[in-house]
């Protein structure tokens, strides 16, 4: 079947009207702020996912029960892919942006360097695969390894 242009504009803008639009092919798409806490530490995370697959976020973890307690701060962004509930992260890039040990920055020290380079290594290494086990237009819960995340949709202001 050829369309003539008339009709596949026609066509394209009746599926734009209907919300047929890229930005609206995964209800996933958007930015994110999730939270995480237990005993052990404290994660918030702003997440952002597009259309075209990528994702960028900023996280800031407080580790709570060590006699000397940490905070790690890092951004990271990748590519994401849905399969179901099945979220794949692949991070591309992982950069530590503060690194606290008993309340003291560490990171513009020799070894507070090396340390935020070998966490960074980790962190891409690693490739999460979190369950969303509740999704609504406003909420997303993520599980993984036993450990559930709550987001909610970010309002833009």
């Amino acid at each position: 079947m050829i369309l003539r242009p008339a009709t596949a504009l026609c066509l394209a803008c009746a599926l734009l009207a209907a919300g047929a639009g890229a930005d609206d092919g995964d209800p996933l798409v958007g930015t994110w702020d999730c939270r995480h806490e237990s005993a052990e530490d404290r994660v918030t995370e702003r997440m952002e996912f597009t259309a075209s697959g990528r994702f960028t976020g900023t996280v800031e973890t407080v580790q709570t029960t060590e006699d000397r307690p940490f905070a790690i701060a890092f951004t990271h962004a990748g590519d994401w892919f849905r399969n179901g509930r099945e979220l794949r992260l692949t991070r591309r890039n992982v950069t530590v942006t503060s690194l606290r040990r008993a309340g003291q920055e560490v990171i513009g020290t020799e070894a507070g360097n090396d340390t935020a380079r070998r966490i960074g290594r980790v962190f891409l290494r690693e490739r999460p695969r979190p369950k969303i086990t509740e999704m609504t237009p406003d909420t997303l819960v993520l599980t993984e390894g036993g450990t559930s995340t709550r987001c909610t949709r970010h309002a833009p202001q």
